[in-house]
């Protein structure tokens, strides 16, 4: 994991009970992933898209300290995708995947986000098996080739929609 920022619980930060609010939590968490994807990526055009499977494990109460991790970078052609943490001490008290999007001169999204499960994808990975062979593929990836890696997606969008291809840094 990769530790991208440290922050105290302030007293501004708490509610009535002294919890952290988690508007507050969430804040700080969009603006401590788009220091990491800015300097993971070194795109200085590149937007938070969205937070998904937000768990707020246990409370943060005012005076602890806490400690913003990254971890599983995924890098894309248009997006950049990774896990966020809050640790207080020795314990996990948020976790969130965060999807960055790379943006054009005029501040328009490239491409919509392509989630793994997107089946784009699935020719440019017959194409490659037979290229190659796919236990050629496997033995150099370490797994089977599938549609949802970023590369039969590079290849389906450098296919499909080569503006954006050109585009994309």
């Amino acid at each position: 994991m990769y530790k991208i920022s440290s922050r105290i619980c302030l007293s501004g930060d708490v509610g009535v009970y002294g919890n952290m609010f988690g508007g507050r939590l969430l804040a700080l968490m969009d603006e401590a992933a788009a220091i990491y994807a800015r300097q993971y990526t070194g795109e200085k055009r590149i937007v938070s898209r969205s937070f998904s499977g937000v768990e707020f494990h246990s409370p943060i109460k005012e005076g602890e300290i806490l400690e913003v991790f990254a971890d599983n970078p995924r890098h894309g052609r248009t997006s950049f995708t990774f896990d966020i943490y809050v640790i207080v001490g020795e314990n996990r008290r948020f976790c969130a995947k965060c999807v960055f999007v790379a943006l054009d001169e005029e501040d328009n999204v490239l491409l919509p986000s392509m989630l793994y499960t997107d089946p784009r994808g699935e020719e440019e990975v017959k194409a490659l098996s037979l290229a190659l062979g796919e236990d050629k593929l496997t033995y150099i990836a370490g797994v089977k080739p599938h549609a949802m890696f970023s590369l039969p997606k590079l290849m389906w969008i450098k296919a499909h929609e080569p503006d954006v291809f050109a585009k994309a840094k």
